[in-house]
C-alpha cells in the first residue's frame, strides 16, 4: 500500500508550506527543496504531479491491504536530492537520516527522530521512477518555471529560461538522425515552440527542409561550404543573433555533468535512462527554486528601501 503523502499531519510535524529557506543561500539543497515547496503548495501543480506519482503503484494492487510502502512524495523528493547533489545511496542515506531541513520536505516530525532510510529501500523505491513518469513531471516543472556524453549520448533541447524541455537517449543514433524526432517530441509537449537552434552535426539537407514543416525559425549551419543561398540565410541578422545563444546549452550541459550526469552508476538501459531523467528533473527543480529565490530577494530589498 502506499501514498503520495500522508494526509493528515502528525503531532510535532512542520507543515511543508511553512518551511522556511534562507534566500541568500548558494547551496543546491534550499534550492533543490524550494522548488519541490512550490510543486506541493500550487495547488494545479501539486494535483497534476501527484496524480503522475500515483501511476508508479500497480494498478492491481489494493490501497487497504498490505504493507504501506515508501510515500510517493518521499521517492520524488529523495531521487532528485541524490541526482542534484551527485551522492551514491551512502550519501544519501546519511542525509536523508539526519539533515533537518530535508526531513521537513518528507513529512518526519520531532517525535519520529529515529526513522530512518535504509539503503536498498532507498534503491528499490527510487528505482519506480520511470523515464516516461520522470518526463511527465519534469513537463510540469518547465511549464510552471516559465513567466552529453555518458556511456551512451544524451541530447538535450534547452529553452531561453534554462529549462530543459526534453532529452533523448540516443542508442545507435547520431545527431543528424536525433534532429527530426527530438523537435517533434519537444513541439508536441510545447505548442508554443517556434524556434531552435542546432549544432553542425544536427544537419543534412533534408532536415533542414523537415525542420521547417514543424517549427518557423530553424537554425542549423550547414556542414561544409556554403552556397550563395546559405550565406544569405547564415549571415542574417537574426540567425546570427540566435546563434550567440547556443552556447547557453554548454553551459546546461556542464550543470548536468556538475550535477550527476558526469557518470551513471546504475546499472542497464532502464537504469541509465532513470538515472538521466532524473538529473533533468531535478536540474529543472533547481532552476525553479532559483528563479522563486531571486523573487524573494527582490521583495526582501523592496522592504528594505
Amino acid at each position: 500500500m502506499r501514498k503520495v503523502i500522508e494526509p493528515q499531519m502528525k503531532f510535532g510535524e512542520t507543515n511543508i508550506r511553512a518551511i522556511k529557506f534562507d534566500p541568500r543561500s548558494r547551496d543546491e539543497i534550499p534550492k533543490l527543496l524550494r522548488g519541490l515547496q512550490y510543486i506541493y503548495c500550487t495547488p494545479e501543480l501539486h494535483d497534476e504531479v501527484f496524480a503522475i506519482l500515483e501511476e508508479i503503484v500497480p494498478q492491481d494492487t489494493d490501497p487497504n491491504n498490505g504493507r504501506p510502502g515508501m510515500k510517493l512524495w518521499k521517492i520524488l523528493v529523495l531521487g532528485s536530492l541524490r541526482l542534484i547533489c551527485n551522492w551514491d545511496y551512502d550519501k544519501l542515506k546519511e542525509i536523508a537520516d539526519n539533515h533537518r531541513t530535508l526531513r521537513q520536505m518528507l513529512g518526519h516530525g520531532f517525535d519520529d527522530d529515529d526513522k530512518t532510510y535504509p539503503i536498498q529501500t532507498l534503491k528499490d523505491n527510487i528505482s519506480l521512477l520511470t523515464p516516461e513518469i520522470l518526463d511527465r513531471i519534469n513537463r510540469a516543472v518547465i511549464k510552471a518555471g516559465v513567466p552529453q556524453e555518458l556511456g551512451l549520448p544524451v541530447c538535450i533541447l534547452k529553452d531561453q529560461h534554462g529549462f530543459i524541455l526534453y532529452h533523448r537517449v540516443m542508442q545507435h543514433e547520431l545527431d543528424v538522425d536525433a534532429a527530426i524526432p527530438m523537435t517533434e517530441a519537444a513541439k508536441e509537449r510545447f505548442p508554443m515552440l517556434t524556434g531552435c537552434s542546432y549544432d553542425k552535426g544536427f544537419y543534412s539537407p533534408s532536415n533542414l527542409i523537415d525542420l521547417h514543416k514543424i517549427i518557423d525559425n530553424v537554425v542549423l549551419p550547414k556542414k561544409g561550404r556554403l552556397s550563395v543561398k546559405d550565406r544569405e540565410r547564415e549571415y542574417s541578422s537574426w540567425f546570427i543573433d540566435a546563434r550567440r545563444q547556443h552556447p547557453a546549452v554548454e553551459s546546461a550541459i556542464n550543470a548536468l555533468e556538475n550535477h550527476g550526469l558526469d557518470r551513471c552508476p546504475d546499472h542497464g538501459i532502464d537504469g541509465f535512462e532513470r538515472y538521466v531523467g532524473l538529473s533533468i528533473v531535478a536540474r529543472d527543480l533547481q532552476l525553479l527554486g532559483n528563479i522563486l529565490q531571486q523573487k524573494q530577494r527582490k521583495r526582501l530589498r523592496r522592504l528594505a528601501a
